[in-house]
């Protein structure tokens, strides 16, 4: 199954909590305005951060190469939905773009 995860498209900064794959995990996205670019933080519920700075691209897996045994079983994503394959703009994430986890059950 393919989970839609909330974003916003009017904060710079914001974290949530997830659940993926019947885990709760800690998401942070941070908007940088020197790169353009936003970054993902993951971290357990209780804070322990299992990966930190994860540049998020369009259309390409954004927790492929994490190896700690907490991690995401799955893997996380950002869909580009015009198919541009363009990577998202302070505006984009949750409107353009979507961060998307795929469950461990469907990951190929």
């Amino acid at each position: 199954m393919i989970v839609v995860i909330p974003t916003s498209t009017r904060e710079s900064w914001y974290q949530e909590t997830v659940t993926l794959d019947g885990v709760d995990f800690v998401l942070t996205c941070a908007w940088c305005e020197r790169e353009r670019r936003w970054y993902l933080d993951i971290a357990t519920a209780d804070g322990t951060v299992l990966r930190s700075g994860i540049k998020i691209v369009a259309d390409r897996p954004l927790t492929q190469r994490m190896t700690d045994d907490l991690r995401p079983l799955g893997e996380l994503w950002c869909l580009d939905w015009t198919g541009l394959d363009g990577d998202p703009d302070l505006r984009d994430l949750g409107a353009r773009c979507a961060l998307l986890y795929v469950e461990e059950d469907s990951v190929v």
